[in-house]
């Protein structure tokens, strides 16, 4: 494990032995809607780097919370969210090179999520 995960997890148990822990699922999901909106929030008012940073930071966390919560292993979780985009940004290069396209630089994007569609 990452020394990143293994920190994350080790705050998060701290946390939780502390006694501060979310009761329900459905509670962590509300606190994952409420991060993106302050990450839209702190990009739409141009806010510093290290803000914008900061309050995506805390959208992960909130995520890795809820698989944490989930009894899910949290690296394995992330192990298995990149294999499955990396399984469809490769079906979506197959479909674009079928459509001849090299890229999807500079296409609209409701060209692209047509193409995200098929490729799901």
């Amino acid at each position: 494990m990452s020394d990143i995960l293994h920190q994350f997890l080790s705050v998060e148990e701290d946390a939780r032995s502390f006694g501060f822990s979310y009761p329900s699922p459905d509670l962590i999901i509300e606190q994952v809607k409420d991060e993106c909106t302050e990450v839209l929030e702190s990009i739409q008012n141009h806010e510093s780097a290290d803000r914008q940073q900061e309050e995506i930071g805390d959208l992960i966390h909130a995520a890795l919370a809820l698989c944490y919560h989930q009894g899910f292993d949290v690296a394995e979780t992330i192990d298995k969210a990149t294999r499955k985009f990396d399984t469809r940004v490769q079906k979506l290069k197959t479909i674009a090179k079928d459509e001849g396209l090299s890229s999807l630089h500079n296409q609209p994007l409701s060209y692209l999520v047509k193409l995200w569609k098929l490729a799901k």
